[in-house]
């Protein structure tokens, strides 16, 4: 069986979404789609090209990524090497969902967040990146490997840091 999403009403959900904030963003952001790797090999296993990435103009804006498998998509939002993933069921509110991050992430509502993260031997405490998404209806999206990382005191110097709102799309 493979790991690829079916070509069916929810992959031309995410396929209409990517085509319409082509034309919503044009002249505020790239959204692009990988292109087929070359020659043989195993990247092409991976390669999907539905897999979507929406790179903002303005300086100091949000990423926003997704892609889908068969059972999953997987969304996520970043601001410099600050970032988050969210794992979703591939069902009839996936599309919405990811379109609601796409659009917190245009209004500039991405926030990014520093802790240390102590790895233990030679790495030691590195600083690490995690982010959260303010939806539009006031719903906080919190980095979900966030509260694992602090549970495992991962983060054992304290809480996250947490830096300004990313910018909006202009």
């Amino acid at each position: 069986m493979s790991w690829h999403a079916p070509d069916d009403a929810i992959r031309a959900a995410f396929r209409q979404m990517r085509d319409d904030l082509r034309t919503e963003l044009a002249d505020r952001a790239a959204v692009t789609s990988p292109e087929p790797p070359r020659g043989a090999g195993p990247e092409g296993r991976d390669w999907d090209p539905d897999d979507v990435s929406i790179t903002p103009r303005a300086r100091g804006a949000a990423r926003v990524w997704w892609s889908q498998s068969a059972r999953n998509v997987q969304v996520g939002a970043g601001v410099g090497g600050a970032f988050a993933n969210w794992q979703l069921p591939r069902d009839d509110t996936a599309v919405a969902a990811v379109r609601r991050v796409v659009d917190a992430a245009v209004a500039g509502r991405v926030q990014p967040g520093w802790g240390e993260v102590d790895y233990g031997g030679r790495l030691g405490v590195v600083r690490a990146g995690c982010c959260r998404v303010s939806l539009l209806d006031g719903t906080l999206l919190e980095d979900p490997s966030l509260g694992a990382r602090q549970r495992a005191r991962v983060f054992p110097a304290g809480p996250v840091e947490w830096g300004p709102w990313s910018e909006p799309y202009v």
